[in-house]
């Protein structure tokens, strides 16, 4: 019989793990606590993206939230949360706790800017003009963006706007690996063309990156369930934005979505994300590379819960 998976939460590496680091080529990326420190070096900077798939999106370091508990305790006791442990059924309602590290990561980038502290503006990822345009980067692997040329001043944070992120994951009983997508942004707006996804819509798409449907709450994640249009009578019983009244999908999260950050008026919805750091350039040596890494915690990103 095949398992009824049912999302719980996706964890969002870009709030929860996203690390960035400015150092020297010939050393390895630092964690986010020495990104905060000063690096010097030359003006000439490359650009990385990448994805950890061993670093917990759950618990932020090697060890897998697999393991993190070992009962239904405190805060875990009354329903299934992200940290409740792997095959528990903190509520009582039947469904269990699985933790999934997907294989393979991409990201779909409105725009990636980074700011000195005197507030200029260089881009990293240049703005598309909607997020249709976006430009999507696969994180199978590290991804090189490039090398940027920036004048010597002290660097203070990197903003960025995401489109969507999709993922390969098992999915079923018996499993068989799945591409889906999970939309941050919401495009079902005059001026992004009215493509009919709401923040938190989950679709199944393709190898070649096809959307095949909207995936349903409460339906086995397969082919035969998909929805052409996103389930507008089904979301009705999820949250709504205050200012847009759009209703969010599967992944909508009140707590994430109705951040200060996120109030953009009733026309525009895109996920913003703002990450503090410093580079300092000012003593740039010459021929020294500086780098700065984008790294995205995977493992453990998807926190199901799997009906017995």
């Amino acid at each position: 019989m095949k398992a009824d998976l049912r999302i719980l939460n996706v964890l969002l590496g870009v709030a929860a793990a996203l690390l960035i680091a400015g150092c020297p080529s010939d050393t390895t990326t630092s964690n986010g606590d020495d990104a905060a420190d000063d690096v010097t070096g030359s003006d000439s900077v490359a650009l990385r993206m990448q994805a950890d798939y061993a670093t917990s999106a759950v618990t932020g370091d090697l060890q897998s939230a697999q393991v993190a508990g070992d009962g239904c305790e405190g805060d875990l006791l009354e329903q299934d949360n992200p940290g409740s442990p792997a095959g528990a059924d903190c509520d009582g309602d039947g469904a269990v706790v699985q933790y999934i590290t997907p294989s393979s990561f991409l990201v779909a980038v409105k725009r990636m800017t980074l700011f000195d502290t005197e507030g200029n503006q260089y881009e990293m990822v240049p703005e598309a003009d909607t997020l249709a345009e976006s430009t999507v980067i696969d994180l199978t692997s590290p991804a090189e963006l490039g090398e940027l040329d920036l004048p010597a001043a002290v660097y203070s944070n990197i903003e960025a706007e995401f489109y969507y992120y999709e993922l390969v994951m098992p999915l079923n009983d018996p499993p068989e690996n799945q591409r889906i997508r999970v939309y941050l942004s919401d495009d079902d707006f005059e001026a992004e063309g009215n493509l009919g996804h709401h923040q938190g819509d989950i679709t199944l798409v393709d190898d070649q990156h096809q959307e095949l449907g909207f995936v349903r709450g409460g339906d086995p994640w397969t082919i035969a369930n998909l929805l052409a249009e996103r389930d507008e009578a089904g979301a009705e019983d999820s949250d709504a934005d205050p200012e847009t009244g759009h209703f969010r999908g599967l992944y909508g999260d009140a707590l994430q979505w109705n951040q200060q950050a996120f109030m953009q008026g009733a026309d525009q919805d895109i996920f913003l994300e703002t990450v503090p750091f410093q580079l300092d350039l000012d003593s740039a040596e010459p021929g020294t590379v500086e780098s700065i890494t984008v790294v995205f915690n995977v493992a453990d990103l998807l926190v199901l819960r799997r009906l017995r």
